[in-house]
């Protein structure tokens, strides 16, 4: 082949590449997503999404299949709502192609899950991200925006729990300080407050585990926004399981006979208003109408698991009282219902909630389906969870007495992430 004709053939190759690229389903997905954007308006170059320089090693084609992989696997897999443009998706994207960062802790978190099924390709850039990552926190903390920083640490805590190394409490503890800096202005950026409704699930979920009372769950969320991808129609009952966790706190700091009273008349009244919670409303655009039934079945799980949460930590009963084990039984009916649906990426906190008060066989039971969510998810949060539950099981083998478990976890340094 002469010269003309093997450069007419490279034209014909570029040309034929830069077609698949265009029309492959990742690149409109993300085209799509950055177009709809509120954000900002970015120019998306041809062959990959992002418009700043990158590192030596971060090429544009592991770029765009991590964050293919993001929008098509993790993402659709850690949401409990079906949405027709997901969440998660729509917001880490753009905030991913607007900083650097935010585009280092996606491409970890996408590496890690390859991790986990045994795939390395991506470890050795996964650890020089990370490194990059660690280096800069106290920059991005202090002049990255509060959207960028509070992505970056969010999605840390989500990466955390996968892999469990345990450093999810002080990427949580950086997320709060940036949203402790609540700006007027912010409180209508749909994007500021999803991410604030990320950060209040992965808190409320793992609030008595944590050292210090970092959230006024009374005041600082509310529930007229609507459903979003971690707690769907069930987030008027993660914000009364913040006021239990809250509670708690009060209890054990309580000094004298009248200040407990007092606390036992707020549980009557925390429980009623358990009893009586209803779920969000809904769109089609954000809950498939063929998985209402299943969120509308994880909602009054929450229930029970929020009232059992409550006798757990505040009333202090034992497993066999008669109402913990009511409660017990219910839920032991009701949350293999929701086995390999689209709630899965919500039932740890439930399924350890009721492994705590469960004896007998049923104990294997909750560990056999501890594992399976793991297989599932592959999260490393499900395995510290096991390891706590079988601590708290040694402490208490027939179930007569009442172990407060949140003290345990604390003992045992175990600060298990139930998110």
């Amino acid at each position: 082949m002469d010269a003309s004709k093997r450069k007419l053939q490279r034209i014909k190759t570029s040309v034929q590449q830069e077609r698949t690229v265009q029309n492959s389903p990742q690149f409109e997905d993300i085209q799509e997503i950055l177009s709809e954007s509120s954000l900002m308006s970015i120019t998306f170059p041809q062959a990959s999404m992002r418009v700043f320089d990158l590192p030596t090693f971060v090429t544009s084609e592991v770029t765009d299949n991590l964050l293919s992989y993001f929008c098509k696997k993790i993402a659709t897999t850690f949401s409990v709502c079906e949405e027709k443009s997901n969440s998660l998706v729509r917001t880490y994207i753009p905030l991913a192609n607007d900083n650097n960062y935010v585009l280092y802790a996606l491409l970890c978190w996408e590496s890690l899950h390859f991790e986990k099924q045994g795939n390395f390709a991506y470890a050795d850039l996964r650890q020089k991200l990370m490194a990059q990552i660690r280096k800069q926190l106290p920059t991005i903390s202090k002049f990255e925006p509060v959207e960028i920083s509070m992505a970056i640490f969010l999605i840390l805590i989500s990466m955390d729990n996968k892999q469990y190394t345990g450093n999810w409490v002080h990427y949580l503890s950086l997320a709060q300080s940036q949203a402790r800096g609540d700006i007027e202005g912010r409180l209508e950026s749909p994007i500021y407050k999803w991410l604030k409704h990320n950060l209040m699930y992965h808190e409320v979920t793992s609030a008595c585990l944590l050292p210090i009372s970092f959230i006024d769950f009374s005041s600082t969320y509310t529930s007229l926004d609507p459903p979003e991808a971690y707690m769907g129609l069930a987030r008027p009952l993660y914000l009364l399981i913040g006021k239990v966790s809250e509670l708690s706190r009060e209890i054990m700091n309580a000094t004298s006979v009248d200040t407990l009273k007092e606390l036992v008349c707020k549980a009557e009244v925390l429980e009623q208003e358990i009893h009586n919670c209803l779920p969000l409303d809904f769109t089609d655009e954000i809950i498939n109408s063929g998985t209402l039934e299943y969120h509308y079945t994880f909602f009054e799980v929450l229930r029970d698991v929020a009232t059992l949460y409550l006798r757990q930590c505040v009333y202090y009963e034992a497993s066999t009282s008669l109402k913990t084990t009511i409660i017990v039984s219910s839920l032991i009916r009701n949350i293999p219902i929701l086995f390999k649906t689209v709630m899965d990426p919500a039932l740890l906190f439930p399924l350890f909630i009721l492994g705590v008060d469960t004896i007998g066989d049923y104990r294997i039971w909750i560990k056999d389906e501890l594992d399976n969510l793991h297989d599932r998810m592959g999260a490393g949060n499900t395995e510290e969870a096991a390891k706590l539950l079988q601590v708290i099981w040694e402490k208490n083998p027939d179930g007569a007495k009442h172990v407060f478990w949140p003290q345990v976890a604390k003992k045992q340094v175990l600060l298990v992430s139930l998110a």
